[in-house]
């Protein structure tokens, strides 16, 4: 991963995991931002996560209530779009692997997992959710990587008021 985190195109960040350890937190330094270059996982943060930025951190503006219109109006959920506190009709299709596509290493971690007192969770997404074993979110449509690039400038980038360069930072 150190290679990864100093390629070209990325930001080579790190961060303080704990006391002894530095986290690497790779960002992408190319047109669409890390969503060009991340693990193409659909995860929000919780709505505990939410609940600290909002009330401990005085984000007052960052609550999970705040934000969820949000995230709805841009994600098309192909599993879960019909609930609530998802969107059904946005630009970045997210999806689950089904169990009967899973390969049998998965399948026999998932039960190793249930068999050993994980939750199994269908939406690690779901308001209240801690996550637990199943098939992440994943923002990608037959293996092609839905960025914020190819979602969201591939269809603005004719218009007259925007102009997109390479080699240049946004500060």
């Amino acid at each position: 991963m150190a290679a990864a985190v100093n390629a070209a195109g990325l930001y080579g960040y790190t961060g303080s995991g704990d006391a002894r350890h530095a986290v690497d937190i790779p960002r992408g330094r190319i047109i669409g931002g890390t969503t060009s270059v991340n693990s193409q996982m659909w995860v929000r943060g919780t709505t505990e996560d939410f609940g600290y930025w909002s009330t401990e951190l005085g984000c007052e503006s960052w609550s999970f209530d705040n934000v969820l219109p949000f995230y709805n109006s841009i994600e098309n959920d192909v599993e879960f779009g019909h609930e609530e506190y998802h969107g059904d009709s946005g630009p970045i299709t997210v999806r689950r692997h089904p169990r009967n596509v899973w390969r049998e290493a998965d399948v026999a971690w998932y039960d190793a997992c249930v068999n050993h007192g994980f939750e199994s969770c269908a939406d690690v997404n779901a308001p209240g959710s801690l996550g637990g074993v199943g098939s992440l979110a994943l923002n990608n449509v037959d293996r092609v990587r839905q960025s914020s690039a190819l979602t969201f400038l591939a269809v603005a980038r004719e218009r007259a008021n925007l102009t997109i360069r390479g080699d240049a930072e946004v500060r």
